[in-house]
């Protein structure tokens, strides 16, 4: 499993959230359930580099056929969304357009949900 980085850890800032699992401005890096339990996210984002959402959903199934998924408290509260990773793995104009699809994510009562089904999915 990976944490982003890079891009990803400063518009989940931007947006309101903590990136707790990749420093600010670090590359994506490998990371285990220990250490994703000991940050224990309330949401949990899931993206793969260059797959759309139907894709990601299948990767997400193979993560969460690990029993440790279900112990992060993101997943137990249905806070999962799966992105279409071919967008939040580039840099550039679209960077933005992620940007706000986290905030919606973060702030659901303060931001209209405009990248929802274009850019990402709730997973429940």
């Amino acid at each position: 499993m990976r944490a982003a980085g890079i891009w990803t850890s400063d518009n989940v800032q931007l947006a309101g959230g903590v990136p707790g699992l990749t420093p600010l401005g670090e590359r994506s890096r490998k990371i285990g359930w220990d250490e994703a339990a000991e940050f224990s996210p309330d949401i949990a984002l899931f993206t793969r580099c260059e797959y759309d959402i139907p894709r990601s959903f299948r990767e997400l199934a193979t993560v969460a056929a690990d029993p440790q998924w279900a112990s992060l408290p993101g997943v137990r509260a249905d806070e999962v969304y799966v992105f279409d990773g071919r967008v939040p793995s580039r840099h550039g104009p679209r960077a933005i357009d992620v940007l706000e699809a986290f905030a919606e994510i973060f702030h659901p009562r303060h931001f209209t949900p405009r990248w929802q089904g274009a850019l990402y999915q709730r997973a429940s």
